[in-house]
C-alpha cells in the first residue's frame, strides 16, 4: 500500500445527530429488545398484513403468535436465555417465522448462508454451540441434511455432536409435530419474551476475518433496534410499505434492514428465495410493491428487463443500494427508469451491525452515486492514516467508526476484540476512505482485501486458505476483477507444487464443491511464481497492475 498523505489542517471527524429530526427514538417507547418490537407490533398493526408469500398472508397478530409458537416448541426441547439456535434455509414466510420466534424465545439466532457447503456449515454449527438446526430438506437441488452428514464422515471432529435438524416447510410432518410439541408452554413464551433484556446477545453472524478464519460478530438488542428505526427511517421506509426481501435472511442486511425494520414500522414483508427479475416485477404490478434493497447487481437485473418499459411500476418509491462500483448511471436509471422518489446509498460493516452511513432524500445524484452518505444519528466518524493519527477533509486513510451500534466482540476471541475496538471504542473497519467538504464518506478502497460479490463479503484470505488446501497447489493469492453483473468477482492466481501439471478448470470445479459460489474464483491462472515482498508477502497490487495490462 502506498504511504497515505499528510497535511497540517485540522483533523476532519464528522458526527450524525442525536436522532432524526422529527423522529422519535424507538426505545422512548420502551422496545429496545426484537422481542418487544415484535409485541408492540402485534398491539400497532394487529390486523395489517405483516407477511405474504404467494397466496398465503400474515397479520401481524398471526405473524407474532406464530412466532411465539416457535418459541414455546424451542422452551419445550429444552433451549435457555442465551442459548443458540441457527437457521440454514432460503427465504421463506416460515423462515421469517423462526427468525422471530428464536429471538422470542430468548435463544441467540447462527443464520447459515444457502450457499455454504456442509463442511462450512458444520465448523459454524460447532463453533457457536447450536443446540438446534432449523432448515429445508432441498434448496437448488442440494439436500442439507447429506452434505452435513458428509462433512462429518470426512471429518468427525468438526461436527462432534450434530444439533436437532428440524425441518420448516410448511407441509413437514417434523415441523408441525416441533409447533405441537410445544403448545402447553404458550404462556412461557409470552414470558421468556418479556424478560429479553435490551444487552442480550440477539443474533451471531460469522464473518471472514483477514486470517480466512470466519468470525463470530455478537450483536445485541439494543443495537440492532435502535440502529435499524435509525436507518430504516433516514433511507424511506414507512408505515403500510410494501418490502420485496430479497437480501438473504443469512445476512445482516436481509435479516435487520428486512426483516426487523419492517416490524418496527409496520410495513409488510414479501420474501423471496432466489431473484428472479420477471417475477420481481410481476410482484410489483400484481402487490403494489414500494421499496427495495439490495446491491447494485439486482437494479442492474431489473433494468436490464427487455419489457421493463412496458410494466407499471408506479408504487415504487423507495430503494436502499448497497455496495460497490455504484455509477452515476445505475442511480440516474433508478430515479428515472424506475421511477423512484428516493433512493439511498449507504456504508456499513457487520461488526457495526451494518450501521455507519446513509444518504438523506434530500441528498443530489451526484451525493448518492459518488459518497455513502453522511453518519446515521449516534455515530462518529474519523479517517486516520497509517500510525493512527486522525486526517484532514479529502485526505484517504482508514475509515474509523465509534458508535453504539458496535459489536459485543468476537464470540470466543477476546484478542481478536481489542484489535477491531480500542480502549475509546473506536473500530478499525480496515476499510480506506476519506470524508468531503460536506460531510459524507467516500470509500476508497478495501485495506483488508474484501471483495462485495453481488452484495456478498468475500475476503481473499478465506479463499487463499481454502486453496491451500489442494494437495498441488503451494502458492495462492486471491483478487477482485471487475463483473458487470456483480460489481467484483474473485480471480485466483495459483502456483503449483514442483513438476505438477494443473488444469485450471479442474481447480475451479475443485474449489467449487468446497466454498460458497460466491466465494469461489471465477477466474484461475497457473504462474511458475508470484511477486513477492521482502518479507515473503504476495504483492496483490502488483498483480492487479499486471491484471489489468493483459
Amino acid at each position: 500500500m502506498m504511504p497515505l498523505s499528510r497535511c497540517s489542517a485540522a483533523p476532519a471527524v464528522i458526527a450524525g445527530p442525536e436522532m432524526l429530526s422529527g423522529t422519535p427514538d424507538i426505545t422512548d417507547i420502551d422496545v429496545g429488545t426484537i422481542p418487544r418490537v415484535a409485541l408492540r407490533a402485534r398491539t400497532r398493526f394487529g390486523a395489517e398484513f405483516a407477511l405474504v408469500e404467494g397466496t398465503r398472508s400474515w397479520t401481524f397478530a398471526e405473524y407474532v403468535d406464530a412466532a411465539l409458537a416457535v418459541a414455546a416448541g424451542l422452551i419445550c426441547a429444552g433451549v435457555q436465555r442465551g442459548d443458540r439456535v441457527a437457521t440454514w434455509a432460503p427465504n421463506t414466510a416460515e423462515h421469517a417465522i423462526v427468525t422471530l420466534g428464536i429471538h422470542c424465545a430468548g435463544a441467540v439466532l447462527v443464520p447459515l448462508n444457502t450457499r455454504f457447503k456442509g463442511r462450512e456449515a458444520a465448523d459454524l454449527l460447532r463453533r457457536s454451540g447450536a443446540q438446534i438446526l432449523f432448515t429445508v430438506e432441498t434448496f437448488l437441488g442440494i439436500r442439507f441434511g447429506d452434505m452435513l452428514q458428509a462433512a462429518r464422515a470426512e471429518d468427525a471432529a468438526c461436527l462432534p455432536l450434530p444439533p436437532r435438524m428440524v425441518p420448516i416447510e410448511p407441509d413437514s410432518d417434523g415441523w408441525h409435530a416441533f409447533l405441537a410439541a410445544g403448545a402447553a408452554d404458550r404462556i412461557k413464551a409470552e414470558r421468556r419474551a418479556e424478560d429479553v433484556a435490551p444487552d442480550d446477545i440477539a443474533t451471531i453472524i460469522f464473518t471472514s476475518g483477514t486470517t480466512g478464519r470466519p468470525k463470530g460478530v455478537m450483536l445485541s438488542h439494543v443495537a440492532l433496534v435502535t440502529g435499524y428505526w435509525q436507518w430504516s427511517s433516514r433511507t424511506g421506509m414507512q408505515h403500510g410499505d410494501k418490502c420485496l426481501a430479497s437480501n438473504p435472511f443469512c445476512h445482516v442486511m436481509g435479516l435487520k434492514a428486512g426483516l426487523l425494520s419492517a416490524l418496527e414500522h409496520g410495513a409488510t414483508i414479501y420474501p423471496m428465495a432466489l431473484f428472479d427479475p420477471g417475477h420481481v416485477l410481476d410482484l410489483i404490478e400484481a402487490e403494489g410493491i414500494t421499496y427495495l434493497t439490495g446491491p447494485p447487481a439486482i437494479f442492474q437485473m431489473l433494468l436490464g428487463t427487455r419489457d421493463l418499459e412496458q410494466r407499471k411500476l408506479d408504487s415504487l418509491r423507495g430503494a436502499v443500494v448497497g455496495g460497490s462500483n455504484i455509477s452515476r448511471q445505475l442511480i440516474t436509471d433508478m430515479f428515472g427508469r424506475l421511477g423512484l422518489a428516493q433512493v439511498a446509498t449507504c456504508y456499513g460493516l457487520t461488526e457495526s451491525c451494518a450501521l455507519v452511513t446513509a444518504t438523506r432524500a434530500e441528498d443530489s445524484v451526484e451525493i448518492i452515486a459518488g459518497t455513502s452518505g453522511s453518519p446515521l444519528p449516534h455515530v462518529k466518524l474519523e479517517i486516520r492514516d497509517s500510525e493512527g493519527v486522525a486526517m484532514s477533509s479529502g485526505e484517504t486513510g482508514e475509515i474509523m467508526v465509534r458508535s453504539p451500534y458496535h459489536m459485543k466482540g468476537y464470540l470466543d476471541d477476546a484478542a481478536a476484540t481489542g484489535e477491531a475496538i480500542d480502549a475509546a471504542g473506536w473500530l478499525a473497519t480496515g476499510d480506506l476512505g476519506a470524508i468531503d467538504p460536506a460531510g459524507n464518506l467516500v470509500v476508497r478502497g478495501r485495506k483488508k482485501e474484501m471483495l462485495i460479490v453481488g452484495g456478498f463479503n468475500v475476503y481473499a484470505a478465506e479463499v487463499e486458505a481454502a486453496l491451500l488446501e489442494h494437495p498441488d497447489i503451494r502458492l495462492a493469492a486471491v483478487i477482485g476483477v471487475p463483473d458487470a453483473r456483480l460489481g467484483e468477482v474473485p480471480k485466483a492466481f495459483v502456483v503449483p507444487v514442483d513438476a505438477v501439471v494443473l488444469d485450471p478448470a479442474a481447480v475451479l470445479q475443485w474449489i467449487g464443491s468446497r466454498i460458497a459460489n460466491y466465494k469461489a474464483p471465477r477466474f484461475i491462472e497457473i504462474r511458475a511464481s508470484l511477486p513477492l515482498n521482502s518479507t515473503g508477502k504476495v504483492m496483490k497490487m502488483e498483480l492487479e497492475r499486471q491484471d489489468r495490462a493483459l
